[in-house]
């Protein structure tokens, strides 16, 4: 305890010192203040607060921060580090709104359980970050690390200079767009807590935003890893990362337009193999443009039917009602799965050394819920956390080479990809054990906001 606290007093002298939390992942206990900075037990979600001199700052100024759950036994130097995802906000007044928010704001985490956090699209400590060998029996004895998304950008925003918004109260708000910075604010907290003993993996994942965070940062974060870590193996899994820029029932190329607002709005800092080969840099924001220029290894995880994409991207009123879809709704459903499946195929044609489990369910994103992890399965018998792992744990010349399934020669080793062909919703007979009931059941598009368009049950929509 003393060589912890002094470990504290001296990154205080040197304007480093970072908040640390305890939180009980159930509830129980709550969180409080925890003390000194040093490495936590096995077992428990510790939030890790960024010091204000590294800049890495929430949309209202809060600090951003890391959870870090120590692994035990001979796993504890393996880690997974996940990017949580939540959307965007695509214009000062809808940052200004997220910033009260804990998707803008770390206000309130440490009075609140991680995972019970509002906004938390890819929430639970389940999935790949369960530590419930039942449920997550390769990873479960991992570390693991949770960066709180809280600037908007997909952890992209490198401005110096504050802005500001008007949120829905007509008060004017201050903001910063400052996300880049909370990948190597993290690094430092990882250092501390272990990651500089890794001698064999470190697997960076994200989920929805998060997911194109990886297809963003993944190399920048490979950096980071191996001055830290340089004897690890480093590779990266995109959960529902791919968001293809396609025309929408109201308007062409809505999100698209959304996407350059984000970019410019928060002066992004994207790789520089993407930007300076670009004749438009921003375009390195789109996934699209980006994953060709990732270098890293990657695992790419998507749905055909990506329900967040059809409602938000095609903006298709019948997401939640596919039997009652139009022509050029249905049109519209199937360009999205063409344009996902194009461009994760050029990926595997071009870097063999790629892993991919593409489902044809209705869903998006889910890797880190256990209902996923469990359930997702392709011809009855490929486990999406079994492809996985094998692919995780590959070391050349098993990364790549020939497979063949059906008869047919595969794009890569790791690579599954599901049925298809019309109603191709339909094809998979396991789907049902991971779809929400809501796409089964009904749902109807709500817009919280431009950039966050949700199809909700009739019990979920907000009263007048």
């Amino acid at each position: 305890a003393a060589a912890a606290a002094a470990r504290a007093a001296r990154r205080a002298a040197e304007g480093r010192a970072a908040v640390v939390l305890r939180v009980d992942p159930t509830g129980g206990g709550g969180g409080g203040a925890f003390g000194a900075a040093g490495r936590q037990e096995a077992g428990v979600w510790s939030l890790h607060l960024f010091p204000e001199a590294s800049g890495a700052l929430c949309l209202d100024g809060s600090p951003g921060g890391v959870y870090v759950q120590r692994g035990s036994g001979e796993d504890a130097g393996r880690w997974v580090v996940h990017l949580q995802g939540g959307g965007w906000c695509v214009n000062e007044d809808e940052c200004a709104l997220r910033a009260g928010t804990d998707l803008g704001s770390s206000s309130a985490w440490s009075r609140r359980p991680l995972f019970e956090l509002t906004g938390m699209v890819d929430s639970g400590s389940g999935g790949i970050m369960s530590g419930d060998a039942t449920v997550n029996p390769k990873f479960s004895s991992w570390s693991k690390a949770w960066l709180m998304y809280c600037d908007g950008a997909s952890f992209a925003g490198d401005a110096e200079e504050a802005s500001s918004g008007v949120d829905p109260s007509g008060e004017r708000k201050t903001l910063y767009f400052r996300g880049r910075r909370h990948l190597g604010a993290m690094m430092e907290v990882l250092r501390g807590e272990g990651l500089d003993s890794a001698t064999r993996d470190v697997l960076l994942t994200g989920s929805s935003a998060g997911g194109l965070a990886v297809l963003l940062h993944a190399d920048h974060v490979r950096s980071l890893v191996a001055k830290v870590a340089p004897a690890a193996l480093f590779k990266a899994l995109s959960d529902s990362g791919v968001f293809p820029w396609v025309a929408s029932q109201r308007g062409p190329l809505r999100f698209k337009q959304h996407y350059k607002n984000v970019a410019i709005m928060q002066r992004v800092r994207l790789d520089d193999s993407c930007t300076n080969a670009e004749s438009e840099p921003w375009r390195c924001f789109l996934s699209e443009t980006a994953l060709p220029y990732v270098d890293a290894t990657l695992f790419l995880f998507a749905w055909t039917y990506d329900t967040w994409q059809i409602a938000n991207l095609a903006y298709s009123p019948c997401v939640g009602h596919f039997d009652a879809c139009t022509d050029g709704e249905l049109g519209a459903i199937e360009e999205l799965g063409r344009r996902v499946h194009d461009a994760i195929k050029q990926r595997l044609l071009s870097r063999p050394d790629t892993g991919a489990f593409v489902t044809a369910c209705r869903g998006h994103s889910g890797t880190t819920t256990d209902r996923l992890w469990q359930s997702a399965v392709i011809r009855h018998d490929v486990h999406l956390r079994d492809v996985v792992w094998r692919w995780v744990v590959a070391r050349p010349p098993n990364l790549t080479g020939a497979a063949f399934r059906g008869g047919r020669k595969a794009l890569a080793l790791h690579a599954h990809l599901d049925c298809g062909g019309e109603r191709g919703w339909t094809c998979n007979p396991d789907c049902p054990a991971i779809q929400a009931p809501k796409f089964d059941n009904g749902c109807d598009l709500y817009e919280f906001s431009p950039g966050n368009v949700q199809c909700l049950a009739p019990e979920d929509m907000p009263h007048p």
